[in-house]
């Protein structure tokens, strides 16, 4: 039935301000989520380039080379015939196996602060924190989904109500809004299902503390949950028989498209009322329809059905609104648990991405503390080679050695010591400047 124009222009006014409303919406949901995906990348690389930083941090390896090599060259230059002696080099080749331990005590050292570093990183719960913002903008697009879709079912009551004549419903509650970032929640989603209501207070008591102390566990591993109990890694089972990696987990999402699933409607709630039927002979007030014209080949039909399509229930003169109804709420409610699928794959996605990244960057870290202290080892061992050598060939250090974080550097041209001028051989014979040398005949 046609609705009188300031109701339809009420009704189209207010789906217009739901659909801006919404748009609006996700457009600055996704200028965040922009963001937050930029910062993401961008605090990523500053921990990489920070770490970096402190694995160049100077030390003092380059003291004790300095030191040894002035040492050999001293007692070089002044007990030269000691140097010939198998004694002397093997207590040369002992001294150089003591620089070496000093050597790898100092690298030792380095790789315990580095490792204890990286540790400190990872539980700085910035990646957590990252996560919890991702958290919230999943939280917010499920908002924005329930409040569409309850404002829209709205206006399908509203406007089906018009047309049909009838006094518009009461208007539904507001649903229940969809949080689940805070500590209450994540007590519950810890407790597991929902407990009776008669309970003894002792056993109340017990629970609480259990669940305060398996949120603080949870809260307290990065393995396991994070602060917010949003993400937890399952480790691989260890009787298998193929050798797989563990895999991220999200418990959070599921109950947070929980909650926003409660918002549906309940369709066998929102049944059309019947109009009260009017008394024979009395014109129907309002603005309903005339009776269809009966049928050319139903004429002869029985007065129950002629009754049935010219008076009687309203009701019954138009049950195909009443179905119509139904259906807009039903197809509505199908598109409203579509969208909450797509934003949980969506959602699943990003913190998939999200928590791999970052446990790639932190195994990228751990693997340049192991390179780093490879290459270390092997540049303090190529070091005693090159002492040794020069130990058994009874020769000064000459060039200079370098150990620059973990390289080692031979610079022919960097002398420590000025080279020995070449011998001059004496005359053969006297010079006497009245008489001609041999050379000059």
């Amino acid at each position: 039935e046609k609705l009188e124009t300031s109701v339809f222009e009420l009704l189209v006014r207010e789906w217009d301000e739901l659909q801006g409303t919404y748009v609006d919406s996700l457009r600055q949901l996704f200028r965040w989520h922009r963001s937050y995906l930029a910062d993401l990348r961008m605090g990523l690389h500053r921990i990489q380039q920070r770490f970096i930083a402190f694995l160049e941090r100077p030390d003092d390896k380059q003291a004790l080379v300095d030191t040894f090599i002035q040492q050999f060259n001293d007692f070089s230059l002044e007990w030269a015939d000691m140097r010939k002696q198998d004694l002397t080099k093997d207590e040369f080749h002992q001294r150089a196996d003591d620089l070496q331990e000093q050597l790898n005590e100092l690298v030792e050292a380095h790789r315990s602060e580095n490792l204890a570093r990286l540790n400190s990183v990872e539980r700085s719960q910035w990646v957590d924190n990252q996560i919890e913002v991702l958290a919230a903008q999943v939280q917010l697009a499920a908002r924005l989904e329930v409040r569409r879709y309850h404002t829209a079912c709205h206006l399908l009551s509203d406007f089906y109500h018009s047309a049909l004549g009838t006094a518009l419903p009461a208007p539904r509650p507001p649903p229940a809004r969809v949080d689940l970032l805070d500590q209450e929640s994540v007590e519950q989603q810890v407790a597991g299902s929902a407990e009776p209501k008669k309970r003894n207070e002792k056993a109340d008591k017990a629970d609480k503390g259990a669940k305060k102390e398996e949120v603080q566990r949870n809260s307290s591993t990065i393995e396991g949950l994070g602060p917010m109990n949003l993400r937890r890694y399952v480790q691989a089972a260890s009787d298998t028989e193929e050798r797989s990696a563990g895999h991220w987990e999200f418990p959070f999402l599921d109950h947070l498209l929980a909650q926003a699933r409660a918002a549906a409607w309940s369709l066998s709630d929102d049944q059309v009322p019947e109009k009260e039927s009017e008394p024979k002979g009395k014109a129907s007030k309002g603005r309903n329809s005339p009776p269809p014209k009966e049928p050319k080949d139903k004429r002869s039909a029985s007065p129950d059905a002629e009754a049935s399509l010219t008076g009687g229930d309203s009701r019954q003169q138009t049950p195909w609104l009443h179905d119509d109804l139904e259906q807009a709420l039903h197809a509505e409610q199908q598109t409203f648990f579509h969208r909450l699928a797509v934003i949980r794959s969506w959602a699943h996605r990003r913190l998939l991405a999200a928590s791999e990244d970052s446990a790639a960057v932190f195994a990228e870290l751990n693997d340049w503390i192991v390179l780093r202290h490879h290459r270390e080892l092997q540049a303090i061992e190529k070091l005693v080679d090159i002492i040794k050598e020069h130990v058994e060939s009874e020769e000064l250090i000459v060039a200079q050695l370098t150990l620059e974080g973990a390289h080692l550097h031979r610079h022919p041209n960097v002398r420590l010591r000025p080279p020995i001028p070449p011998a001059v051989p004496l005359p053969l014979e006297g010079v006497a400047p009245w008489r001609w040398t041999m050379e000059q005949l």
